[in-house]
């Protein structure tokens, strides 16, 4: 089976609608509105190419050639944070405190607020359909994404991250939630999380920003810190696998815990092959790169926005990036690598190739 990795376009919303359901995160609400909005300012930013003075998300889907079938989403936001919405993180860091006139020492953990107005990239928003689990699209699309921002490297930020889901209990809840956010916020996780997929400012306003001793909190709260969430398997070996590492510091809501590297360590921008010539490999990800500014390609005027058949879309330009992915143990339909070839070509112009070993281990997205 073949996948071309491409940018989402505005009307690609039912499928991503589709896909939403299976995540309903921040970063992929399942809300029709939110998401028309985040497919036309992603198409936008295609166009323009990332840039360090504004934030702007990238959504990239995987279309199976043949059927057409959106069968999973990713996307990368860059860079995280913005003066009116700080990329926000509690800092885990330890207090070592000793009295002489007690000749008593105590060391504790703490929490204390961060908040960065330029902070890293973000790789977020990935989801699979059950179904076209086990293909490798998971890596797939982390390749991509991460070799796409090697090559803006100059206007990205230095580190990227990944967050990975919370734990939740069986009722759907969080505990660090229920020890902090629902005290200082009078809400429950649900409708807290509710919110924050469309404004997190909340916690900015309300949250204390001195330290928050360890030892004021359950332990049930404790464990929600840095844990993942029972979905998150899949993620965390693909993350990891380009080389993320996790950090002190979780996300002030649910706890969930954060992944980082240097961009210029992960395993896509270190191992990524340039080739003569376009082909498909099994195993690799083959990451077609645009190497023209929209200006030169599309003139003053703001490019086109290609119909669903990119096949005979309108050529565009920017920051452009797609990708062709054989799934494991599947044999290469010449014929359909031409025209998935075509049909990423149509959506940008000026064209570079670049394999990427994916990791060898299949996954479960």
């Amino acid at each position: 089976m073949l996948y071309l990795l491409r940018p989402a376009l505005p009307s690609d919303l039912d499928a991503l609608l589709e896909l939403s359901s299976h995540l309903d995160s921040a970063n992929l609400p399942h809300d029709r509105e939110v998401l028309q909005a985040r497919l036309s300012a992603s198409w936008a930013a295609f166009q323009q190419g990332p840039s360090l003075e504004a934030t702007s998300r990238f959504i990239f889907v995987a279309e199976q050639r043949g059927s057409g079938a959106i069968d999973g989403c990713a996307m990368v936001t860059t860079p995280l944070g913005t003066l009116e919405a700080p990329y926000v993180y509690f800092s885990q860091d330890d207090v070592d405190a000793y009295s002489p006139v007690l000749k008593r020492r105590l060391v504790y953990p703490t929490l204390t607020l961060r908040a960065s107005r330029q902070g890293p990239a973000e790789l977020g928003g990935l989801v699979v359909k059950p179904e076209a689990r086990g293909r490798g699209l998971a890596q797939a699309f982390a390749a991509l994404r991460l070799t796409w921002m090697a090559h803006h490297a100059e206007q990205m930020p230095a580190e990227v991250v990944a967050e990975l889901a919370p734990k939740l209990d069986d009722k759907g809840s969080n505990a660090l939630w229920e020890a902090i956010g629902a005290q200082l916020t009078g809400l429950p996780y649900r409708d807290a999380d509710r919110l924050s997929k469309r404004d997190k400012s909340f916690i900015v306003d309300l949250f204390p920003r001195t330290p928050i001793p360890g030892f004021l909190l359950n332990a049930a709260a404790l464990e929600c810190l840095g844990a993942r969430g029972a979905s998150t398997e899949g993620a965390y070996r693909v993350v990891t696998g380009q080389g993320l590492r996790i950090v002190p510091r979780v996300d002030p809501f649910d706890g969930g815990p954060h992944y980082l590297a240097l961009l210029s360590e992960t395993l896509a921008y270190r191992e990524k092959r340039p080739e003569p010539a376009p082909g498909v490999q099994v195993g690799r990800v083959l990451v077609a790169l645009a190497t023209k500014p929209a200006s030169t390609l599309c003139g003053p005027t703001e490019a086109a926005v290609p119909s669903s058949d990119s096949a005979h879309a309108t050529p565009a330009g920017g920051a452009g990036v797609w990708g062709l992915h054989q799934t494991p143990r599947s044999s290469v339909d010449r014929n359909l690598v031409e025209d998935a070839l075509k049909a990423g070509n149509a959506l940008f112009s000026s064209i570079s190739y670049t394999y990427v070993t994916s990791p060898l281990r299949p996954l479960d997205a």
